[in-house]
């Protein structure tokens, strides 16, 4: 019983330190994405890929999303203004 505590609370500990790491990492993707550095954060993005879900995460679909407003506006035709 002693070594199944010790193995749950080493596992516990390693998925807290790998979720630690792929946290900074999801967010260094994100600033990618957010100063358009699009090459780089698609070779992160494949890598991620696997080892995780990254469409999964909040940070990296508001920054995606933002990229595609940034990119489909111009293409919008303008709309009236209230009067």
């Amino acid at each position: 019983k002693s070594n199944l505590a010790k193995d749950k609370r080493y596992f516990n500990a390693s998925v807290k330190n790998f979720n630690q790491l792929l946290n900074k990492k999801i967010r260094m993707v994100e600033a990618m994405i957010s100063i358009n550095d699009w090459r780089n954060a698609c070779i992160m993005l494949t890598i991620m890929r696997r080892i995780c879900r990254p469409c999964m995460n909040h940070y990296l679909r508001s920054a995606l999303c933002d990229l595609l407003k940034w990119i489909i506006q111009p293409l919008l035709p303008k709309t009236a203004s209230p009067p």
